[in-house]
């Protein structure tokens, strides 16, 4: 039985569109399930559409080269939604890009928005639905398009035929009549030239249910629900230059310094053949340092950025405020990550510890670079006084009652150093801190760990003799001893308050599975995912794999992985 007005469905490069149409129909009280086709979901399509016209009355396809692309055939239209002749009000077809959907269609008409502002885009979706009302609903806006030099003989005689005035214009321009009320519209093939959507645009809404706005007019993401459990909704603090595209909009962060911050969101999709504590990206093959072959992008088998949106300080404390859960988790990176793969990493973390609450990357200017360790040291040390503002900010303006931070390698620095100061002159109270091999000079750490007392709940420090990142760091800084390395001879750093637990075992990447080393255990990422989730200590008790140091001892000095 149908329970919605519309089933809107699309390729997931037309996400933005999508989401459009639908906010645009549920403002003026029409009830949406919208729900993409994806290739290389393993989903049967026509399964879907039929599933979609059983739930609404009915459904709205978004047409674009990315939709084409899925190769529908018209016979399987018909089969879900009658002769087209016949069933003009059940399937919806609206085109926003360029493309030739008699492909799919056939002889089936359809409205157009392609060239449209946003504005009159809007407009013309509204009167569509706003025309006669036969049972089941609206019916749609009657748009066809034709060639120029044919489409006035064309629709001089459709018109006369229906009774309709005719509102001629010069040569090339957009032909509208009035035809029992509804407006149907003729101009060249693909009208003016039209949104190509955004770049990478591939995943959707996801499971953590965040309402996300973007800054400045732009579009708003949608409060109707998104059905994609593989996407990931990433807030993000960064104090990186943006970069602009012809447009002056914001596609990226850079490696430069900048004095501002800029809050906003991302969307990241997993993949369906992601593996537990792995981002999996294009492999790429490099030559005396030079890339020069790189695998193509698939949503099934890499982590991808399939949305952008930056925010004003106030939508990003509204979007905090209006989630239902009161945590967060604040991740700050290491050495040599760029932007993305902060946000890759983050959102890794997130998916494969499970964690419910709000998650949040602070993204300083790393480049990203295995060669630039100076420079991000000093852009880590120039960091420190952005991250107490995001700090703050999560604590006093969001409102965050619990705040997880987790930081990795060269990210420890800034943490560590703002912690034991204080931001802006006042103690945060902070849930947990996680310092993943934390890449601060040992003596200096030790001098700081007095003033970390009382800074969260509880404070854990997982050391490593083989985390990639750390082993970097700790040759470039001339082999002096760092505060996450273990020492073979000594073993790991311990003090008062913190919980140091060794994770050599688990191999060169903090939060992977070393599946030659430690293939029976969950690693670094299951303890971390029942700590923030759970806030269980000491660490035995919460996975029964980390082992005491002494090994029995009712108070052990430390804890770690066994080998």
């Amino acid at each position: 039985m149908a329970e919605r007005d519309f089933f809107i469905t699309y390729a997931s490069a037309d996400r933005a569109w999508a989401e459009f149409i639908a906010r645009e129909l549920e403002a003026t009280g029409y009830t949406i399930l919208i729900r993409p086709l994806i290739i290389g979901s393993g989903v049967n399509f026509l399964s879907e559409l039929q599933k979609g016209a059983e739930e609404s009355i009915r459904t709205l396809i978004v047409l674009s080269p990315s939709f084409l692309e899925l190769n529908l055939k018209e016979t399987e239209l018909t089969s879900v939604y009658g002769d087209p002749a016949d069933q003009l009000g059940k399937l919806v077809p609206v085109r926003v890009i360029e493309c030739n959907p008699a492909v799919l269609l056939g002889p089936r008409i359809y409205i157009d928005l392609v060239g449209l502002s946003e504005d009159a885009a809007r407009g013309a979706l509204l009167d569509a639905v706003k025309g006669g009302a036969p049972a089941g609903g609206p019916e749609p806006l009657i748009s066809v398009v034709l060639e120029k030099n044919t489409a006035m003989d064309l629709f001089s005689s459709l018109a006369q035929a229906l009774g309709a005035p005719i509102d001629e214009q010069k040569k090339g321009e957009l032909v509208k009549a009035k035809v029992k009320g509804l407006p149907v519209s003729f101009g060249r093939p693909g009208g003016a030239k039209g949104t190509k959507g955004t770049k990478g645009t591939k995943g959707l809404k996801g499971g953590h249910g965040l309402q996300l706005i973007s800054a400045g007019g732009g579009a708003l993401r949608s409060p109707v629900k998104i059905v994609d459990p593989r996407s990931v909704d990433i807030l993000y603090a960064t104090n990186r230059a943006p970069y602009l595209n012809e447009e002056g909009k914001v596609e990226g962060f850079t490696s430069v310094r900048s004095r501002d911050l800029t809050y906003g969101a991302a969307v990241v999709r997993v993949p369906e053949r992601h593996k537990l504590g792995v981002v999996e990206r294009p492999r790429e093959w490099v030559f005396w340092g030079y890339t020069i072959w790189t695998d193509k992008e698939k949503d099934s088998r890499h982590f991808t950025l399939s949305e952008l949106d930056v925010m004003t300080e106030e939508e990003f404390a509204a979007v905090i405020r209006e989630n239902q859960s009161s945590s967060a988790l604040l991740f700050v990176h290491g050495f040599n990550t760029d932007f993305n793969a902060a946000i890759f990493r983050l959102a890794q973390i997130v998916w494969d510890a499970q964690f419910p609450g709000v998650p949040v990357a602070f993204s300083w200017p790393s480049r990203g670079e295995i060669t630039d360790y100076d420079y991000d040291w000093h852009s880590a040390s120039f960091s420190r006084p952005a991250f107490s503002r995001v700090l703050y900010f999560l604590q006093y303006i969001a409102a965050v009652s619990k705040i997880y931070v987790v930081a990795h390698s060269m990210g420890s620095h800034i943490v560590t150093e703002v912690l034991s100061q204080g931001v802006s002159n006042v103690k945060i109270p902070l849930t947990e801190v996680v310092l993943a091999a934390p890449d601060v000079d040992r003596d200096v750490f030790v001098s700081l760990s007095d003033q970390l007392d009382n800074v969260a709940n509880g404070i854990t420090l997982y050391a490593s003799s083989a985390d990639k990142a750390l082993l970097a760091s700790k040759a470039k800084a001339g082999w002096v001893a760092r505060a996450g390395y273990v020492d073979p001879s000594f073993g790991p750093l311990v003090l008062p308050g913190i919980e140091t637990i060794d994770v050599t075992a688990v191999g060169d990447d903090m939060f992977a599975l070393n599946h030659d080393v430690y293939s029976s255990a969950r690693s670094v990422i299951d303890d971390l995912g029942r700590l923030v989730t759970g806030g269980i200590h000491p660490p035995n008790v919460r996975s029964p794999q980390i082992r005491g140091v002494p090994e029995g001892s009712a108070q052990p000095r430390y804890w770690k992985y066994p080998s």
